[in-house]
This record gives C-alpha cells, structure tokens and sequence, in this order.
C-alpha cells in the first residue's frame, strides 16, 4: 500500500497555487453574493413587516396579521436570539432572560400584556438588540424580538 504524499492534492508548483487562489476566490465571491442576497431578502421581508405593523397599530382588525406573520417569518430566529443570550449571558441576567423567554412564549400564543409586562419585554429585547449592534452584529432574530416587543408596547399606550 502507498502513501499518497500530497492528501490534499494540491498542485505543485506556481501555476497550480496560482489556480488556487483563483479557484478559492471565485468561491468566496460566490459565497459573499449568496450572504449579500440572502441579507437583502431578510432586509426587505423585515421592511414590509414593518410597514405591516405601522397599519395594524392604525387598525386593530390586522394586528393579529402582524404577530402571526413576524412569528412566521423570524420566529425560530428569534428563539435562536434568546437561546444565544442565555449561552452568552450578556448583557441579559439569568432571571431576565427567563421573564424574556416567557414574554416571548406569551406572545407567540396570543396573549394580553399588562403595561408593566410589555415595559419590561420592550426594555430587555432592546437592550439584546442594542448589544448585537453595538458589537457589529446583525442579528435578525433579535431585531425581530425587538421589533414584536416594541409593537405589543405600542399597541397598548394606543389603547390608552
């Protein structure tokens, strides 16, 4: 039995390196197209949930449209956000981001917030949403979160 010298087979000599990083960076390009494309659908889906929220807090009759389609669309990314807080634990406490996690559950099953509760559920998803940003991460799960707490807030100083 031989041994194969080269495991990796990568070409000897300069033409072959050179067709090397050809090939890899022909590669990279299409793997930053892939992320830019992806990144440009995220932005324009969220923006139309935006716009969406923008009508339901006007009227109510499509506020359950709202919640429904932000669950639809972010919903396991704003669960990934929470999970990822909880490994990480900054800037969020163990107990807040457990009343996160409730507030999260809450919402996603429909139900009412109490002043206090929606306060306090927009106060500790800005504050995750706030520390990706401020690291230079994009993290549509936790805009998302953001974007559900602030809207639930809203939705009951309207009612007010």
């Amino acid at each position: 039995m031989t041994v194969d010298a080269d495991p990796l087979k990568i070409p000897k000599g300069i033409g072959g390196w050179v067709k090397n990083i050809f090939s890899i960076s022909s590669r990279l390009d299409s793997l930053q197209a892939q992320v830019a494309e992806a990144r440009r659908v995220n932005v324009g889906v969220f923006q139309s949930l935006m716009s969406l929220a923008e009508e339901s807090i006007i009227d109510p009759a499509k506020q359950k449209t709202f919640q429904r389609a932000l669950f639809d669309r972010f919903g396991a990314m704003m669960s990934s956000a929470i999970d990822r807080e909880e490994r990480l634990g900054n800037p969020l406490s163990p107990e807040e981001i457990t009343r996160l996690r409730q507030y999260y559950a809450h919402a996603q099953q429909g139900g009412g917030f109490t002043p206090t509760q929606a306060q306090d559920f927009n106060s500790l998803a800005r504050r995750l949403e706030e520390d990706r940003a401020r690291k230079g991460e994009t993290d549509w799960g936790a805009i998302a979160l953001a974007a559900l707490a602030g809207f639930i807030l809203a939705k009951l100083l309207e009612q007010k």
